[in-house]
């Protein structure tokens, strides 16, 4: 997919080539439906220019690279059309944000196995895993801890201010792992803080909902959870369900200290 392609090469494009792919991510509904001059008009470069960012993301040309962007719009239509005929507010928009986590929790369906078996491995042999969240994230990073703790893991969810980040990122070293939530594109303050974990020898799993995100591009690991909302909110519904399974997974992978600590919990309690 066009986003895809995009991700991996977003940190080698030029400016021009930056405002075109920024555009084919957050406005593709748009661009769509647009002509290589529209396009171009719009982000104020010249045709030649769309059309050689589109081979320089792998296509033939721009026709191709604009049918890659229809499919996925033509998708979302025929899952969510069916239910919006005919609705009226508050109706419709309810009935659509359904219908968009629906879209969202599809498409985190087809992040590929060997993606998803890094990550597991990777969280299961870590030492100690420290996650981050922007934004809505913070709150799916704090339920994501709070489940690692349950098992028993060591893990940590990092401060988003900058001063205590700082203190607790004294303590990351090679052997751990650093988990960042992002849901939407806004998370340039998590950029640094996952770069200075890195370079100290930490591994990254992003875990976000636009491609636009820096964590889509710094992350070792990508994993890709939808965020498109009905409203101004960006979804969370799709990484709080990827975190959820990657809690299942590991859980079965550690039943017996599992079965010790849900005896110790119910004794607590």
């Amino acid at each position: 997919m066009y986003r895809e392609r995009i991700a991996q090469v977003y940190d080698q494009l030029s400016p021009s080539y930056r405002r075109i792919a920024d555009f084919l991510l957050n406005r593709y509904r748009e661009a769509a439906f647009m002509t290589a001059a529209e396009l171009g008009e719009v982000v104020d470069v010249d045709t030649t220019t769309v059309v050689r960012c589109a081979q320089r993301l792998g296509y033939k040309g721009y026709p191709d690279l604009i049918r890659d962007v229809q499919l996925q719009v033509k998708d979302e239509l025929q899952s969510t059309y069916a239910l919006r005929a005919g609705a009226e507010q508050p109706t419709a928009t309810w009935q659509l944000s359904l219908l968009h986590d629906i879209e969202n929790l599809q498409q985190a369906l087809a992040i590929a196995p060997d993606t998803l078996h890094a990550a597991i491995d990777a969280i299961n042999s870590a030492r100690r895993v420290w996650v981050l969240g922007a934004g809505y994230g913070s709150a799916a990073a704090a339920l994501f801890v709070a489940g690692l703790k349950f098992l028993g893991m060591w893990a940590e969810h990092a401060p988003t201010e900058m001063m205590a980040q700082a203190v607790e990122w004294t303590q990351v070293a090679r052997g751990d792992v650093v988990v960042g939530v992002a849901p939407s594109a806004y998370a340039g303050e998590m950029a640094a803080a996952l770069q200075a974990a890195r370079d100290r020898g930490a591994r990254i799993i992003g875990v976000f909902g636009s491609y636009a995100s820096p964590l889509a591009r710094i992350a070792d690991i990508k994993l890709f959870t939808p965020a498109v909302g009905a409203g101004p909110h960006a979804s969370i519904t799709a990484a709080i369900a990827l975190l959820t399974a990657l809690l299942q997974v590991i859980a079965l992978a550690r039943a017996s200290a599992l079965e010790t600590q849900l005896a110790e919990f119910q004794r607590t309690y």
